[in-house]
């Protein structure tokens, strides 16, 4: 179809995708050029967003699309990609921390036009070595593409896991685990807040470190909500009373609890739009940049506080990292910040796996404080 004069020039796309696969949610991310997918290594980390301001942009992105589409509906031309495919790779996702025993899960990625199934990889072998490239454990498959080994991490070594496949070959990494930097000190205030005719609780929670000075630091802040118990309403007909029962989990339920901050000095490094002071999270990755050596003081804060169930503890943990496990977990926070923006750059997703794999091997110390 010939367009007249005047008419939209039309764009031509070529629409490529490589995935991964993991036990975790996917991920996007920039691989030669390409838009491709990956899925986390961190299950627990950063699976939960609830960040509402996030919901809005993507919102806002998608009608913003659809009219887009709609404009152009008329012009567009569609082209077979024709250049060569990406072959499988071995995917190895794994962190360490110290009195732990080894872990990492194995998958297999997929090329972008050949889509082949994803798949944990449950006849893999894994070995972990220490800083001279003495053999330490052997990783044994458990269930799914996870494999665990019988030797615990220690703070201020390295280690090198090595990993192979069949026809997927050998991947290996290094990282190591800085030791702990404590929390010094900790305060909460508790205020009520009234924003849309809406009234609610917020926990303010300030923490204290004391940043070495004789080397790069890097952090992850994280809240955690465990439930240990959780009360049921029980009625007798018969009596017509009323009561309620304490029922107690065979297990703590353990998960991440969002928070909010605006703190210039944790804002210093995220991914924020242009006059915003506040940002939401459930994990935020910073470095002693603007601190080092220095005793610092920060901020974030616990919305809907007067939510929390009777049978559930507050603990914050502040994560000591390698700056592997630093930059995965700041680009992992802008790949989620950014996603389903159509203006934003494509983000790439840190990767530490050598000879061709895929994935991330990072160390961390906690510390950590129970609020209540």
């Amino acid at each position: 179809m010939e367009a007249g004069p005047g008419a939209l020039d039309c764009t031509m796309r070529i629409a490529a995708k490589i995935r991964f696969s993991s036990t975790s949610q996917p991920i996007d991310l920039t691989i030669q050029g390409l838009p491709s997918s990956v899925f986390s290594p961190l299950s627990h980390l950063l699976l939960t967003t609830s960040n509402s301001k996030i919901m809005l942009r993507k919102s806002l992105f998608i009608l913003i699309g659809a009219a887009m589409v709609f404009l152009n509906s008329s012009c567009q031309k569609y082209l077979d990609y024709e250049g060569e495919d990406a072959e499988p790779r071995l995917v190895l996702n794994g962190t360490f921390t110290p009195d732990s025993v080894f872990r990492v899960e194995l998958s297999n990625s997929s090329g972008y036009i050949n889509r082949g199934a994803l798949n944990t990889i449950p006849y893999g072998k894994v070995a972990v070595f220490d800083s001279n490239g003495q053999f330490l454990d052997s990783l044994i498959h458990t269930l799914n593409g996870v494999y665990k080994g019988s030797h615990t991490a220690s703070a201020n070594k390295s280690y090198t896991v090595q990993a192979s496949a069949g026809s997927l070959g050998i991947v290996w990494a290094s990282d190591y685990i800085p030791e702990a930097v404590p929390i010094i000190s900790w305060d909460t205030t508790t205020t009520t807040v009234t924003e849309y005719d809406y009234t609610q609780k917020r926990l303010q929670i300030e923490y204290t470190i004391n940043d070495p000075g004789s080397s790069e630091n890097f952090y992850v802040i994280e809240i955690y909500r465990t439930e240990y118990y959780y009360l049921s309403y029980q009625y007798d007909p018969n009596t017509g009373t009323q009561w309620m029962d304490t029922v107690y989990y065979d297990e703590p339920y353990r998960n991440l609890y969002s928070f909010t901050t605006a703190d210039p000095m944790l804002l210093s490094e995220v991914e924020v739009d242009i006059g915003e002071t506040m940002y939401w999270a459930n994990s935020l990755a910073y470095s002693d940049a603007l601190f080092n050596g220095k005793t610092q003081t920060f901020r974030i804060a616990l919305d809907n506080y007067d939510n929390y169930d009777p049978g559930a503890k507050i603990e914050l943990e502040l994560k000591s990292c390698s700056e592997a496990y630093y930059r995965y977990t700041r680009t992992l926070e802008n790949y989620y910040y950014t996603e389903g923006d159509p203006f934003s750059q494509p983000v790439q997703v840190f990767n530490n796996i050598e000879n061709g794999g895929l994935g991330i091997w990072a160390g961390y110390s906690t510390a950590m404080v129970s609020i209540e």
